[in-house]
C-alpha cells in the first residue's frame, strides 16, 4: 500500500481511531479524517513502514482521539519526525487532554528532557489531564517533573513507568505544588537506578494531593520504607512492588486505618508476620484484591486469616508463596467465597487436592493460573476444566505458556516431565489464535472439537 493509498482508504483510517463517540456518524468522522490527513501529510513516507505493520503486533504508530478531546497515543520505531508529528496534533486539535508516548530501549536519549519539553509546552496541551510516558533509556530528572508540574497543571493521570532512574523528593514536591489535581501516579524505576526518593518526599505529595486514590512505586525505591503513606487519607490503591527496604514497623505505622480496596506488597523484603498489616492495619472488610507474590513468610495461619476476615477479595495473587503447604490452600478455598481470580503460580505445595478444594468451594471462581509442575496430574486438570467450564486455567509452563478454556484434552506426559515429551492441546484449529506476547508464544484456546495442536 503506497502512502498517498493510506491517506485516501477511510477505512484504513478506522482501524487508527479507537475511541469514537456513540452519537458520531461517518460524515462528522470524514471530517476528522481530513484534518488527521492534513496533520500527518509531510510525515506519510516516514510512517508508512509502521503503518504498514500495524496489525502485526510490533511498534507502530497510531492516533487515538475523539473530535472534541482528541487523545494522542505515539509509539514510534524511531524518533526521527516525532516531535513535528506532535506539534502538528496540537496545531489541528483545538485541546489535547491525553498523550500516551512509549519510546524503545535505545530511543533517543535527548528527546524526554529537550525535545518533548517544548511539545508540552504548546498551549495546548495545557489541558492535558493524562500523561503516559514509558521506556526511555535516558529516563528523566528532576526538571523533566518539574516541568510537567508547571505545563501540565491540570493533570489527573501520570504514569512514568521504565524512566525514573534519576528522580529524588525534589520531584514529588514539584508535583505537589503544580499538579494537586491528580488521582493516579505510577513510578516505575530501574534496578539500579540512583533515584533518591523517600517517605519524605511521598508524605509531601500525599499531603498536597488530597484527591490521590492510587499510589503505585515499582523497583529501585530503595530509601521507601513505608510510612510516608500515612498522609494519604483518600488512597484506595497501594503499589509498593520489589522495594527491597521495606520496614514493618513504617509500613504498619503508614497502613493504619487505610481503607484499600487493592493492596501490593510484591517482592523480597521480610515484612514479618504480613496477615497483621492486611488484617489489622487496613479495613479488611473492604480489601477486594491482594499481591502477596513472593512473601516467604507468609504461612498457613496467615493466609487462612486473611480468608477469614478478608470477605470481599476477589483477586489473590501469590505467585512463588513456597511457605503455604496444602492444609493452607485448602483453607483458602473453604473460607474465600467471593474470589473470582486466584493467581498460585510457582506455588510448590498446589496439588490436586488443593485443585479439588477450589472446585468443590470457590463458586465465584472465573480465572486461575498455575504452573506445570510434575506433580499436578493431567486427569485433575480434566476433572476440574469439566466440571467448572466458566472457569478459564492458564497453565504456565517454564518455556510456554498456554491458556485452557472451558473443557481440554491433554495427551503426552504429565505436564512438565522432566522425561522431555510436553502435552499436546487439543482445540479447534479455526477458532485459535497464536501471539507473541512478551516475547514467548501464547495460546488462547475457545471450544473445541478434538484436533491436535502440539507445542513445540
Amino acid at each position: 500500500m503506497e502512502a498517498s493509498e493510506i491517506f485516501e482508504n477511510e477505512d484504513f483510517l478506522w482501524r487508527l481511531v479507537r475511541h469514537l463517540p456513540e452519537n458520531s456518524d461517518r460524515n462528522r468522522f470524514s471530517l476528522v479524517c481530513q484534518r488527521f490527513r492534513r496533520a500527518l501529510l509531510p510525515f506519510r513516507t516516514k510512517f508508512l513502514f509502521n503503518c504498514e505493520r500495524y496489525e502485526t503486533g510490533d511498534k507502530v504508530i497510531y492516533l487515538q482521539f475523539d473530535p472534541e478531546k482528541p487523545e494522542v497515543e505515539v509509539t514510534p520505531i524511531e524518533w526521527t519526525g516525532l516531535l513535528p508529528m506532535l506539534q502538528a496534533c496540537a496545531q489541528t486539535f483545538p485541546t489535547i487532554v491525553s498523550l500516551s508516548i512509549m519510546g524503545l530501549w535505545s530511543g533517543s536519549s535527548s528527546l524526554p528532557t529537550n525535545g518533548l519539553s517544548s511539545v508540552l509546552l504548546h498551549p495546548r496541551f495545557a489541558h492535558l489531564s493524562s500523561l503516559k510516558i514509558s521506556f526511555f533509556k535516558a529516563g528523566v530528572d528532576d526538571n523533566f517533573v518539574r516541568l510537567i508540574s508547571t505545563a501540565c497543571c491540570n493533570l489527573t493521570y501520570l504514569n512514568l513507568r521504565h524512566c525514573c532512574p534519576r528522580l529524588s523528593d525534589q520531584a514529588l514536591h514539584s508535583l505537589a505544588g503544580g499538579c494537586t489535581r491528580l488521582q493516579f501516579l505510577k513510578l516505575r524505576g530501574h534496578d539500579r537506578g540512583p533515584n533518591t526518593i523517600s517517605d519524605f518526599g511521598i508524605e509531601r505529595l500525599l499531603s498536597s494531593c488530597t484527591r490521590l486514590t492510587d499510589l503505585r512505586l515499582c523497583v529501585g525505591f530503595n530509601q521507601v520504607t513505608g510510612w510516608g503513606v500515612r498522609a494519604g487519607h483518600a488512597l484506595t490503591c497501594v503499589v509498593m512492588e520489589n522495594l527491597n527496604h521495606l520496614e514493618s514497623n513504617a509500613l504498619s505505622q503508614g497502613l493504619q486505618g487505610k481503607r484499600l480496596k487493592r493492596l501490593s506488597l510484591h517482592g523480597a523484603a521480610r515484612l514479618g508476620e504480613i496477615e497483621r498489616l492486611v488484617v489489622e492495619r487496613c479495613a479488611a472488610e473492604v480489601v477486594e484484591e491482594l499481591n502477596l507474590s513472593g512473601r516467604m513468610e507468609l504461612k498457613d495461619g496467615g493466609l487462612e486469616r486473611i480468608a477469614r476476615e478478608c470477605r470481599r477479595l476477589r483477586v489473590l495473587e501469590l505467585r512463588g508463596v513456597h511457605g503455604v503447604t496444602e492444609e493452607g490452600w485448602k483453607a483458602l478455598a473453604r473460607h474465600a467465597e467471593a474470589l473470582e481470580d486466584l493467581d498460585v503460580r510457582d506455588c510448590y505445595f498446589f496439588r490436586e487436592d488443593c485443585l479439588r478444594a477450589l472446585r468443590e468451594n470457590c463458586q465465584n471462581l472465573r480465572h486461575l493460573l498455575i504452573s506445570s509442575y510434575f506433580f499436578l496430574q493431567q486427569r485433575s486438570l480434566e476433572t476440574f476444566c469439566n466440571a467448572r467450564p466458566s472457569v478459564t486455567v492458564k497453565v504456565y509452563h517454564r518455556e510456554k505458556d498456554y491458556v485452557v478454556d472451558e473443557r481440554v484434552g491433554l495427551s503426552g506426559r504429565p505436564l512438565g516431565s522432566r522425561l522431555g515429551r510436553r502435552p499436546t492441546l487439543y482445540k479447534d484449529p479455526v477458532r485459535c489464535y497464536k501471539v507473541r506476547r512478551f516475547g514467548y508464544p501464547w495460546f488462547e484456546f475457545l471450544p473445541f472439537e478434538l484436533v491436535s495442536l502440539g507445542i513445540v
